[in-house]
């Protein structure tokens, strides 16, 4: 019981950290801030606290890539390969408030991530059958990223194959499965660009968090407002239950 009082304890304390006086991040500098910040609470004062090292880095760095493409299929493995000039400087950067990788490596996902729906839309057209023996891997965490664009764009085929059959189970007619297909790419492309500064920097020191402890969270400034008030909401819930049950007394 201790142990989870400390943690919840942890996450409002790492919520509290970032808050900056209004809502929102709003630069670059001031997520370098924040995360100066963050990566010295946890490391110091984090309930699981370790050093934060070239060995955190190379973690903190596959858990980003994670949290981005946790099934592996929009990154292939150049990209990955090129982020490994990340592995062990993302704790010296974090120390001098310099975020950038985390910037650089969203650009390269987001880049992937339209090049994909691109190809997607593309694939839908083809003709397919479904008469084989295909075999659909859904969770792909731990399958290797497509070595090449042959290999990436498969991945998708299947994909794209496997939904088509799901709308013609049904009972879709063949062109508006292609809508319905093509619809929800945009929708899931257009929610990627939407994606504030805020949301990618709270996704990256997530990373960070979650690798002292799965308990730990952390919320940036707006995240923590919204918190706030849930909390102010809930609080307020729970006095008006215990004083209607005093009440029935």
């Amino acid at each position: 019981m201790e142990q989870i009082i400390k943690r919840i304890i942890w996450v409002l304390l790492l919520a509290l950290a970032p808050v900056t006086g209004h809502a929102g991040i709003t630069s670059k500098a001031e997520a370098g801030q924040i995360g100066m910040v963050v990566s010295k609470l946890l490391e110091e004062r984090a309930y699981n606290a370790q050093p934060l090292n070239d060995a955190m880095s190379r973690e903190m760095l596959k858990a980003y890539l994670d949290a981005l493409d946790y099934n592996r299929l929009f990154f292939r493995q150049t990209d990955i390969d090129s982020f490994q000039k990340y592995a062990d400087t993302l704790d010296d950067d974090l120390i001098v408030g310099d975020v950038q990788p985390a910037f650089a490596i969203y650009q390269a996902y987001s880049n992937r991530v339209e090049q994909a729906v691109v190809a997607i839309k593309e694939l839908v057209q083809e003709k397919y059958t479904f008469d084989g023996n295909d075999v659909l891997l859904f969770d792909r965490h731990e399958a290797p990223w497509a070595k090449d664009e042959k290999e990436w764009r498969d991945l998708l085929r299947q994909r794209v194959k496997y939904e088509l059959l799901e709308e013609r189970l049904n009972k879709e007619k063949p062109e508006d499965a292609i809508k319905i297909i093509t619809r929800r790419y945009d929708r899931f492309l257009r929610a990627l660009h939407e994606n504030d500064m805020e949301t990618i920097v709270s996704t990256y020191f997530e990373a960070l968090a979650k690798l002292y402890d799965p308990h730990t969270d952390y919320m940036g400034p707006a995240q923590f407002e919204n918190f706030s008030i849930d909390m102010g909401l809930s609080l307020t819930r729970d006095r008006g239950c215990a004083a209607f049950g005093r009440w029935l007394r």
